[in-house]
């Protein structure tokens, strides 16, 4: 069940995300050949990344940082690679789709998702390590919070 805290991080979430959507759709500019060539692979690779970091954990996906009850620890498959690939993923696709609307606004706002997912994910490992004492090896083991190879 989603506590206070929860329903917080989840809502301002999707605050963003809204905001990111709104100057994407609403108000696209003319990207240059570049900036849809980048936006499109960061989409993609983006994609990539949430689903499949969402078949991995199936059923027990959730927006929510609390992890839900009955669930084991995931260290396998993109898991192995990063430790919060859906963040990760969302990210990369938020900056690629800023990119193809050749928007300053969604750009900045897409750099506001890299602070606030680490925030998030901080919460979110303070509970799985108290949930999972082998979160620390899995931790230690995985250094990348959200992207493969970068963060």
């Amino acid at each position: 069940m989603a506590d206070r805290t929860d329903v917080l991080w989840v809502t301002t979430q999707f605050v963003l995300f809204l905001a990111i959507a709104a100057f994407v759709f609403l108000a696209p500019g003319t990207a240059p050949t570049l900036g849809l060539l980048v936006g499109i692979i960061a989409v993609a690779g983006g994609a990539v990344l949430v689903l499949a970091a969402i078949r991995r954990i199936g059923p027990r996906v959730s927006p929510f940082p609390t992890p839900l009850e009955g669930v084991s620890l995931t260290t396998t498959g993109v898991y192995g690679l990063v430790r919060h690939p859906i963040y990760g993923g969302v990210i990369l696709m938020a900056f690629g789709g800023a990119l193809l609307a050749w928007s300053l606004p969604a750009m900045v706002l897409a750099g506001i998702l890299v602070p606030f997912f680490l925030a998030k994910s901080t919460h979110e490992e303070r509970l799985l390590v108290e949930r999972f004492p082998d979160y620390v090896d899995y931790r230690r083991a995985t250094p990348r919070r959200l992207l493969p190879w970068v963060v």
